[in-house]
């Protein structure tokens, strides 16, 4: 899994405070919690529903946060619930058109639906893209256009805003490979092991500690009444 940045938690932090006060969050695909725990420090009540109870495990202990095991296209939530249905990465992991009829489903008449997602721009550009030339192609694969999505909150009625958000990532070589033997993006998954190996040969030709900079280009939608 990903780790979180310093800039995606703030993200977090900054949804907690801009959804309707008194109603909970549900971080839709949330992981082990990273940013359900921001929304609970935020003072929000918080389902964090993920499909993977090896996941939910590692969430953190508080009795404003609950762990709910469970698929974004088949949510086990009551009907217009939550002031804010988070997806941060999450979407592509699901049948996102289902996982949005859910979110709709479940967001209460004054909430909102936040998605942090990629589109094109990011494919075209991640580091990790230039160091495996199959990455790009995979993840215009996985992620769902981002028109279509923006296209079907709006078909049901929200006002849809959006805005691209450029996020500077810089990391030493050594933190590179670690995290790329680790598989901490879900798309190096589907890599061909000898396209794997061959980017981080390339990457070993490099002193261990020097930084290599890269860029995410996050797609922000934002659907509301």
């Amino acid at each position: 899994m990903r780790p979180p940045t310093s800039a995606s938690l703030d993200r977090a932090r900054l949804a907690a405070t801009s959804s309707p006060a008194g109603l909970p969050i549900v971080d839709v695909g949330g992981g082990r919690g990273d940013h359900a725990a921001v929304f609970v420090a935020a003072g929000r009540r918080v389902v964090l529903l993920d499909p993977a109870s090896g996941m939910l495990s590692r969430a953190p202990r508080h009795p404003r946060l609950h762990p709910v095991r469970g698929r974004a296209e088949e949510m086990p939530l009551a009907d217009a619930a939550f002031g804010l249905v988070w997806f941060h990465l999450s979407l592509h992991h699901t049948r996102w058109t289902a996982a949005l009829d859910e979110a709709l489903r479940v967001r209460d008449p004054r909430g909102r639906i936040e998605i942090w997602t990629f589109g094109e721009a990011h494919h075209a550009t991640s580091f990790l893209g230039r160091l495996f030339p199959s990455v790009a192609d995979l993840d215009r694969r996985r992620f769902p256009p981002v028109d279509d999505v923006a296209a079907r909150l709006a078909a049901a009625g929200l006002s849809v805003t959006r805005r691209r958000v450029v996020e500077p990532v810089t990391r030493t070589v050594a933190a590179w490979i670690a995290g790329i033997e680790a598989r901490f993006v879900s798309t190096l998954q589907a890599l061909d092991p000898a396209e794997l190996d061959a980017g981080l040969a390339e990457l070993r030709r490099r002193p261990p500690d020097a930084l290599v900079s890269s860029t995410l280009v996050f797609e922000r939608l934002v659907a509301a009444p």
